[in-house]
């Protein structure tokens, strides 16, 4: 982690020197994408106080930046919407499943403002990966552009589901990861360091332990597994499978 930590400050110092971020006081605010260097150099992200990124028909909801502690979303956040929280390892080829057959109906309902949905990557499987933890790597990336480019963070994590590399594999590179965030509308300098040197592999690693140390959110258990798959706070059993998930979320809005 000490290493890690030297590259994020060399990586941000090169930025600075580059003329593109002027570090602010020791106190900032919630940083953006024009003021990238205390979110990288903290290792938590903004947007992503609850470790997951909420979106409704209003776009991705801005947050305090996370800490190790998740803080459940407010229910004024959420309103009348059914809220829809996943855990997903981005590996994890169930939840590729659990997209592949919910996500064009979760978009539209979520555009629709029948859904807020809310979605928390882990890292389960970095040891599936052969050395690489794409696991943790394509956790950083959604926390990095839930950070530096919030809006395009949902159709990040689309993207990063329909070109799923499979287990046993080496998963997607750096620069690959880079190439699926750009073709999704989040590119920058900041986004590059951020993902190179893994600036969020602090948070992936304490929203995981936080996920599967204690009971979830609004639950008496904690995460065994994903997908993890809650409507308005009833975990759904097979959720993979579309007309299970979508009568679920007509029951939570009836």
């Amino acid at each position: 982690m000490r290493r890690l930590a030297a590259v994020v400050t060399a990586s941000l110092a090169a930025l600075v020197l580059a003329g593109c971020v002027v570090l602010p006081p020791a106190v900032a605010p919630v940083p953006s994408a024009s003021d990238p260097a205390p979110v990288l150099a903290a290792g938590f992200p903004a947007n992503m106080a609850s470790h997951g990124v909420l979106q409704t028909d209003e776009g991705v909801a801005s947050t305090s930046q996370a800490g190790p502690t998740p803080t459940p979303v407010a229910a004024t956040d959420v309103g009348d919407r059914v809220h829809v929280v996943a855990y997903v390892d981005l590996l994890c080829p169930y939840c590729g499943l659990f997209f592949a057959a919910n996500g064009r109906y979760l978009e539209d309902a979520v555009a629709a403002g029948d859904v807020a949905l809310e979605i928390h990557p882990v890292s389960f499987l970095d040891g599936q990966s052969q050395g690489t933890q794409y696991s943790t790597r394509a956790a950083n990336l959604v926390a990095a552009v839930a950070s530096l480019h919030p809006e395009a963070t949902p159709a990040v994590i689309r993207a990063l589901f329909a070109d799923q590399p499979g287990e046993q594999t080496t998963g997607h590179s750096d620069d690959e990861l880079l190439a699926i965030a750009a073709e999704a509308g989040a590119q920058s300098e900041a986004l590059t360091v951020a993902v190179t040197t893994i600036a969020f592999a602090p948070f992936v690693e304490a929203s995981t332990d936080a996920a599967t140390d204690t009971s979830l959110p609004g639950q008496t258990v904690p995460l065994t597994g994903t997908p993890t798959v809650i409507v308005d706070g009833q975990i759904v059993q097979d959720a993979t499978d579309e007309a299970t998930f979508e009568a679920a979320v007509e029951a939570a809005r009836d």
